[in-house]
């Protein structure tokens, strides 16, 4: 399992700010290679969205979600969710890393 990085550790990417707002980030270390392989900004997720805009995508598990523009989704996760991201997330960026992948991309995982 990969512990989680929390908001105040020495790895927090000081150019993560969802939203414009201070965030928890997880396993940055993992997703930020995603980011970087998919030449994805690290603060792609700072402007262009807020909570207030996130709202019933019409999917299957009922979360919240927003739109940046027409190339992300930003997405809440039930805790559920939360907690398998957690569990997967080596793996998951290990399977990506590996090459082609019909899983979608995650770049960011905050709270």
């Amino acid at each position: 399992r990969t512990a989680p990085m929390s908001a105040s550790g020495p790895n927090q990417p000081a150019n993560v700010r969802p939203g414009g707002r201070e965030a928890e980030v997880f396993n940055d270390d993992i997703f930020s290679e995603l980011r970087a392989a998919a030449q994805v900004p690290d603060d792609f997720a700072n402007a262009g969205w807020d909570l207030e805009q996130l709202k019933h995508g019409g999917g299957k598990g009922g979360t919240l979600m927003a739109r940046i523009g027409n190339l992300y989704i930003i997405k809440e996760l039930s805790k559920g969710d939360h907690a398998a991201l957690l569990e997967v997330t080596s793996s998951y960026g290990q399977h990506v890393k590996g090459g082609e992948s019909l899983i979608s991309p995650i770049y960011l995982h905050f709270r």
